[in-house]
């Protein structure tokens, strides 16, 4: 659902992962732990912190897209494996990266956020990861959200038996979830600069927990946020 094309001109931007989640967080949104690092000794540090496995990514202003662009290195097991990867997206990308914890579970849903023209701040929920696109199974509601009406949303997708007890893995923690929502409601809400909000995915835990891994914000033009003072 997010924008393909960031303007340049009108001061839109697309903020970094780490900058997004960083927001994200102000809000009670429930993210995998992570930390952004500079060079492979920050890289090792983080990694010894977290705790094997973990994912290494490139982090950037207006990055978007990464495993498209080859540079998310998932299961990285220990010290040698990190190192490899490192070395690797260091030919790839001149910036920042980050470390995070690679969590387990067969199940990704998506959040999301968008200010539209007509109705303002709206939210969204449904299906996450590779097959969002493809299964297009998303509600969308007006913020804000009440407590009923997030918990409504997670029924109205085609999938929602996926919240129920998926492959032996629990079932999903709906108070988790729908707390999720009304946090991205209030956000949208109470941030009339962000543009739009993209969290694919959220991966499931086994244990029925689901944690945003992965997110993007986009900062609207000065225009846009004129009309919203």
């Amino acid at each position: 659902m997010l924008a393909r094309d960031i303007e340049k001109d009108g001061g839109a931007r697309s903020l970094s992962e780490a900058e997004s989640m960083a927001i994200l967080e102000e809000f009670g949104i429930p993210l995998v732990g992570q930390r952004k690092v500079r060079d492979l000794d920050d890289a090792l540090k983080a990694a010894s912190d977290l705790g094997y496995p973990v994912v290494l990514k490139a982090c950037a202003e207006g990055l978007a897209h990464k495993t498209d662009k080859g540079l998310v290195r998932l299961h990285l097991n220990d010290e040698s494996d990190l190192s490899a990867a490192f070395d690797d997206l260091v030919g790839k990308h001149h910036g920042e990266f980050i470390i995070q914890e690679q969590l387990e579970g067969a199940r990704e849903i998506m959040v999301g956020g968008i200010r539209d023209p007509q109705f303002g701040p709206c939210v969204s929920f449904g299906i996450g990861g590779v097959m969002t696109e493809l299964l297009d199974d998303v509600v969308f509601r007006v913020a804000p959200v009440s407590r009923v009406e997030a918990g409504e949303m997670l029924e109205d997708i085609r999938g929602n038996r996926i919240l129920d007890t998926f492959r032996g893995e629990s079932a999903i923690d709906r108070d988790i979830l729908v707390g999720t929502i009304i946090g991205l409601s209030d956000l949208m809400v109470q941030r009339g600069d962000i543009r739009e909000v993209d969290i694919n995915p959220m991966i499931v835990r086994r244990d029925g927990r689901p944690v945003a891994v992965d997110a993007l914000i986009i900062v609207a033009t000065q225009a846009e946020q004129a009309k919203h003072v």
